[in-house]
């Protein structure tokens, strides 16, 4: 059943309401929409709170509510777009163990951190590529799933999207999906959705032809040979935009052309941006000497393992040191053109080879609506179009009200902890994941 109408009348929305309790077999505790590193950490934080907690929520039985419905756009749980990045660095510090220090070994999934591919990533500790973090995250969840699907009350809905999710007149939610099905009914929705690409700017339309994405950059070899043979001519290749994918595209652009022996003009590779492009530091003094003012001190200086400015946007650490003597006119293979708008760029646009499209990724969220079908949000962070949460990741409206029982993680919200795939995966299970399932044990399923 597929909602019809945004303000349908009272009559027909009770009515609906019914027909979907009754179209529904069974009411969930938890409905998680997501099956990637966001949608992972919420099951392996609820894991980490042990077996008893663990049940309560999954193999429950009681009139109420019980179990927990997985939604995924694919047919599984694990890396989800983050395999699309599998060549790019990641680099931080410790990279390796950033990643699988806090994987529950419990009664749960068992020793996760004795998976080969947590031991794989765990013994890196120099420049670590996605590759194997989307492995680790696929192993991670081939193992869930495993566990998951022997227990009754857990179901798996595959190759689905979350279209809408819709309050209940007894305050309970109906999700629907795209697939033009009757409603899942549940009493807490967690929004774990990621992020999505950017639409071509209307700057670029005329361009099209020669419009690449940074994603197939960095996940396809040959288009990368093909932007780096385009950069032997002075202005060949144009970046648009100023998110880590710039950073991390010139680097393996670099890297690429010298293995291969190509050789990068001056100005071969062009960055035009509007925002400054953002970057790591290790600390807030050498981030105030670059000239960076939008940071949280405290969080840098206090956490030595924290090396963000900008950590919404920033670029690899391993990318920095290139972009900076770019910009300082250094390294001339690569310039800079910081602009108001766009269009101030046509004539790099007419003369590039290949225009790289490189404007990061807003988050990819669902409608929420009241039990009238009219709008409750989610409020939206107005710089980073992000979901915006409160410190138990509970979602927040447009009238800066909670949403109770809607909650969001990773590049779905904009929490003081989140955004980045690691941070996704980790912080969440560190910090916003607990206290998200503490707040739904407490408050909800009592």
């Amino acid at each position: 059943m597929k909602k019809k109408s945004l303000t349908p009348s009272a009559g027909h929305r009770f009515l609906r309401d019914e027909v979907a309790r009754q179209e529904s077999e069974k009411k969930y505790s938890i409905l998680l929409a997501g099956g990637g590193p966001g949608a992972l950490a919420t099951i392996l934080a609820l894991a980490n709170k042990g077996k008893a907690a663990f049940r309560r929520v999954v193999e429950s039985n009681n009139q109420e509510s019980s179990g927990i419905a997985v939604v995924t756009q694919s047919d599984c749980i694990g890396s989800g777009s983050l395999r699309n990045f599998e060549n790019v660095p990641f680099l931080s510090n410790s990279p390796g163990p950033d990643w699988t220090n806090w994987l529950p070994q419990n009664e749960v999934f068992g020793d996760l951190q004795g998976l080969p591919e947590a031991k794989k990533v765990a013994a890196e500790n120099d420049v670590l590529r996605f590759g194997p973090i989307a492995d680790l995250l696929d192993a991670l969840g081939d193992k869930i799933h495993q566990v998951l699907k022997g227990i009754h009350s857990c179901d798996f809905f595959p190759n689905k999207t979350v279209d809408t999710v819709e309050q209940c007149f007894r305050g309970d939610w109906n999700v629907y999906t795209d697939k033009n099905e009757p409603a899942l009914s549940t009493t807490n929705v967690i929004l774990a959705t990621g992020g999505k690409s950017q639409p071509i700017p209307p700057e670029l339309h005329s361009f099209q032809a020669k419009i690449i994405t940074a994603d197939s950059v960095h996940s396809d070899i040959h288009q990368l040979h093909k932007v780096a043979l385009a950069a032997q001519k002075k202005g060949g290749v144009v970046w648009v935009g100023s998110s880590y994918s710039v950073g991390s595209g010139n680097y393996a652009l670099i890297e690429h052309a010298q293995q291969q022996g190509i050789d990068i003009a001056e100005g071969g590779s062009h960055i035009v941006h509007r925002s400054p492009i953002y970057l790591y530091f290790p600390n807030s003094q050498e981030a105030e000497l670059a000239g960076y003012t939008n940071f949280s001190r405290r969080d840098i200086d206090n956490d030595p393992n924290h090396p963000a400015v900008h950590r919404w946007k920033g670029i690899r650490n391993v990318a920095r040191d290139l972009i900076l003597a770019a910009t300082s006119g250094n390294e001339k293979r690569i310039t800079s053109q910081q602009v108001e708008h766009l269009s101030e760029a046509k004539e790099e646009y007419q003369n590039a080879q290949i225009i790289i499209v490189a404007t990061g990724y807003p988050a990819s969220y669902v409608r929420i609506d009241d039990s009238s079908g009219m709008p409750l949000g989610p409020k939206l962070s107005e710089r980073r179009q992000a979901v915006c949460v409160t410190d138990n990741g509970q979602v927040i409206g447009f009238n800066d009200t909670v949403i109770p029982g809607v909650y969001a993680n990773g590049l779905a919200h904009a929490p003081e902890k989140g955004g980045a795939p690691l941070v996704a995966f980790n912080a969440f299970g560190e910090v916003t994941g607990p206290a998200l399932i503490k707040h739904i044990l407490e408050t909800r399923l009592k």
